[in-house]
């Protein structure tokens, strides 16, 4: 009987101990989650139970949010190229105009990010010719040699 019973008390516990599941549960003095498209960031101030054990090469951190060290600086602002194409859509010539006669680089891609066609100019209008090229949307991205700022027109090529 008692051999019974251990085997019942015993499958009970195995049985009892398989079913549980830990939760993703935090005790902190705040936090929150937030999600777009996605992204999703959930963040914790103040974990009051957390152990941290390392040496110089390792650091074992309880607990399920883990720190994070990223400095985020300022972020260099770079002007808007005061740039225009036309005509778009367009059939044979595509216009650059570069009215402040700036150092520029610009690249011709097809919808597949393939380059069709490179050049640099410094001129007030530069032509590009399209001609033949499929009907189609294209991709033209112009870039300021100096400070390497970036403007992406659509075309449609008729």
């Amino acid at each position: 009987m008692k051999f019974f019973v251990t085997v019942i008390l015993v499958g009970f516990f195995c049985w009892s101990a398989a079913a549980q599941s830990i939760s993703r549960e935090v005790i902190a003095i705040c936090g929150g989650s937030s999600a777009v498209g996605e992204v999703h960031l959930s963040w914790t101030g103040g974990e009051a139970l957390v152990q941290t054990i390392g040496n110089e090469r390792v650091t074992l951190t309880e607990g399920f949010q883990q720190e994070c060290r990223y400095t985020i600086t300022a972020l260099q602002t770079v002007e808007e190229l005061q740039i225009s194409v036309y005509p778009n859509p367009v059939a044979d010539n595509l216009f650059l105009k570069n009215s402040e006669n700036l150092p520029l680089q610009y690249m011709f891609y097809n919808i597949n990010g393939n380059v069709l066609t490179t050049g640099n100019t410094t001129t007030d209008l530069q032509s590009i010719n399209c001609s033949s090229f499929a009907a189609g949307t294209y991709l033209l991205k112009v870039v300021n040699t100096e400070t390497k700022a970036v403007k992406t027109f659509k075309i449609l090529k008729q």
